[in-house]
Formats: C-alpha cells, sequence, structure tokens
C-alpha cells in the first residue's frame, strides 16, 4: 500500500525490482491481449465509496472507464476475472442479502446478471474461473442463515 491506497506493480517470475504500472488502483486483472482491468475508488459523495473499473492497455495514453459499481452492491471478494476471450468481466456484486455473479462487457456495454438467489443468503468464496473455453463460470457457492445463537451459564 502507499500513503494514498494501493498501487498496481508489475514483477517478473524471474524477480527483480517490481515496476509500478498504475497508481492508486487495486484488483489487477490482467486480459491475454494485455489489457490490464483494475478497481479505482471514487470520491466518497453519498456516505458511500464507490468503485469504478477502468482498463488501460500498455501501448495507450490513459486509461478507460468500464463500469461504476455502487459501494452498497460490492462483495468483500469482489475481483474482476476476465474471460479468455477478454471480452467479459466477471464481477461478484452484492444484491441484498445474497451475492450473484454478473458479466460487463469489457467494452463497456450493460452489465448482466446470470445468476439470481433471489432473497435467500447467499455467498461465493473467493473468487470466480472461467473455463478455457469461456463457456461457464465456476463458482463455489454457500448459502447462509442469519441466525444468531447465545449460549450462556454453560459453566
Amino acid at each position: 500500500p502507499t500513503q494514498k491506497g494501493f498501487r498496481i506493480e508489475r514483477i517478473s517470475p524471474d524477480g527483480g525490482s517490481p515496476v509500478v504500472v498504475q497508481e492508486d488502483a487495486f484488483k489487477p486483472a490482467a486480459a491475454v491481449d494485455g489489457t490490464l482491468y483494475f478497481g479505482v475508488n471514487l470520491a466518497n459523495l453519498n456516505g458511500i465509496q464507490a468503485l469504478e473499473i477502468r482498463a488501460a492497455r500498455p501501448d495507450n495514453a490513459g486509461p478507460r472507464s468500464v463500469v461504476r459499481i455502487s459501494g452498497t452492491r460490492l462483495s468483500a471478494v469482489m475481483q474482476p476475472v476476465v474471460s479468455p476471450d477478454g471480452k467479459w468481466l466477471a464481477l461478484l456484486l452484492m444484491d441484498g442479502p445474497t451475492t450473484n455473479i454478473w458479466i460487463q462487457p469489457t467494452d463497456g456495454g450493460q452489465i448482466k446478471r446470470i445468476t439470481d438467489f433471489g432473497q435467500q443468503a447467499t455467498f461465493i468464496a473467493r473468487r470466480v474461473s472461467w473455463s478455457s473455453d469461456g463457456k461457464s463460470i465456476f463458482a463455489a457457492v454457500g448459502k447462509g442463515e442469519a441466525d444468531i445463537v447465545w449460549l450462556s451459564n454453560l459453566l
């Protein structure tokens, strides 16, 4: 982390010094074509900080916005995952008490929900994975309950 927040660094698998790729950014996801997708926190205007996912290519002057997401929708484990063909980002977003999988076109089109767990408290562990052909998404899905049990005077 930096004094302002996180930054994205690139380092060779052989070691060496890291190279700063993007300041004040986090949640990186690299596509096969070299495009880097990353999150940037937006100003806290309504008491809730939003996230913007941006894309940057090594040969381009600056990043472009792909999608803005309200802070109320952000899952604790939300990490964009690029499809094998680079056309989609899989995102874990909150819908009330549940987490659903959404896909966002990397060209900035309309976001689309691909699961609907209704009002059942559902969580998705860690992050999702695309199949190698890009036709499926794998996720570890759990159902939760909101019951709290308080045990006292047991000893």
